[in-house]
């Protein structure tokens, strides 16, 4: 009887993330930087936590219609499925 083996590479590491976010008035602009290495980047989604629809991209602008506290979450998945997020709370008041 042969028996065989098999190395299997497992990629649990999350991709890099950086995120800067710039206002202007209740307009938020996201530019995020994501990086795997290993095996490669799939996917930067931003959620605005205002029950608007997330927006795929580096680069998103988004526009708050209600005063409030918001949690934005940006999240860059790889291509194994590894998962890195960044969340800040985004404060508008009325004008």
């Amino acid at each position: 009887s042969t028996t065989k083996s098999t190395v299997l590479n497992v990629d649990d590491t999350p991709p890099s993330l950086k995120v800067r976010i710039t206002r202007s008035g209740n307009t938020v602009t996201v530019l995020a930087r994501a990086h795997d290495k290993r095996s490669g980047l799939k996917s930067i989604v931003t959620s605005f936590g205002d029950g608007s629809s997330s927006r795929p991209g580096a680069r998103v602008t988004h526009r708050y219609r209600q005063s409030g506290a918001f949690k934005l979450v940006v999240r860059a998945t790889d291509q194994a499925g590894a998962r890195r997020l960044s969340a800040r709370t985004i404060r508008v008041k009325k004008r």
